[in-house]
């Protein structure tokens, strides 16, 4: 399972990765949405976890122009 975590504290999206990646999982940390939107155009994940309080307010527009994506993962907010 590949995951994609999308987090403005490098503590906490570490702690994610590190929770995933116990369940044998391949974790991409980005901390700007402008990152995730280009990770998740290179790769094909499973999962996304999205901080909602991201400083940029593009959290939301990171999970609703993604619907194009020929397989697209499931958002976790």
């Amino acid at each position: 399972m590949r995951s994609l975590v999308i987090e403005d504290e490098p503590q906490i999206g570490a702690y994610l990765g590190r929770l995933i990646g116990q369940l044998r999982g391949i974790v991409d940390i980005r901390q700007v949405p402008f990152g995730a939107k280009q990770a998740l155009g290179n790769f094909k994940y499973d999962m996304a976890i999205v901080d909602r309080m991201l400083p940029t307010a593009m959290a939301l527009d990171t999970s609703r122009r993604e619907p194009e994506l020929p397989e697209r993962p499931a958002f976790i907010m």
